[in-house]
């Protein structure tokens, strides 16, 4: 029930913002970030790295509000040592692989900084288990960000980037990131 209104509310945003594209002018932007992830997700990756693609639209000059669709991976890290009696191990967690579709809003002061934030939904997939078959599941996205524009169409910024599942999961991570609007 969870995963239908999520994936509802996600194709809900999507239809609104073709809609509005008709009615405004906006403008794309593309990015990239580095993560480090926390919490749970820390216990099988150490970094991951991104992308992700959006349409923002002008709704007064300080404020943009938009569309944006990414990718994440996680990449599983290794653990190793040694058990008494039986010798040395070392095991290599899965990468974890998300992507998502949100509604986006950026809101920007005088002196160029900005504050900003992501709402959607997303899916992760990962390899984790024994048979080693794929496991799927989708959650809620937030992503809260601060940062910076520099030359009207360069962003950097730092955010903190959640994934929350129906079985109380949750993928968590800071983030420093670059977009570029054209």
């Amino acid at each position: 029930m969870m995963k239908k209104a999520l994936l509802t509310a996600g194709m809900a945003v999507l239809l609104g913002a073709v809609m509005n594209a008709q009615e405004k002018k906006g403008q794309f932007k593309i990015g990239a970030y580095a993560s480090l992830p926390t919490g749970d997700l820390s216990k099988v990756s150490n970094f991951g790295l991104g992308v992700d693609f959006g349409y923002l639209w002008k709704v007064n000059k300080d404020l943009d509000f938009g569309v944006t669709a990414g990718y994440s991976r996680y990449f599983g890290k290794t653990i190793s040592g040694n058990l008494i009696g039986y010798g040395s191990y070392s095991y290599t967690y899965s990468s974890v692989q998300t992507f998502s579709i949100a509604a986006t809003g950026q809101y920007k002061f005088k002196n160029k900084m900005f504050v900003g934030g992501d709402l959607g939904v997303a899916a992760a997939t990962s390899a984790t288990t024994p048979d080693g078959k794929s496991t799927s599941d989708f959650g809620l996205l937030y992503q809260p960000k601060i940062g910076y524009t520099f030359k009207g169409k360069h962003d950097v910024y730092v955010s903190y980037k959640g994934i929350t599942g129906g079985d109380n999961s949750a993928l968590n991570s800071v983030n420093l990131g670059y977009a570029f609007k054209f």
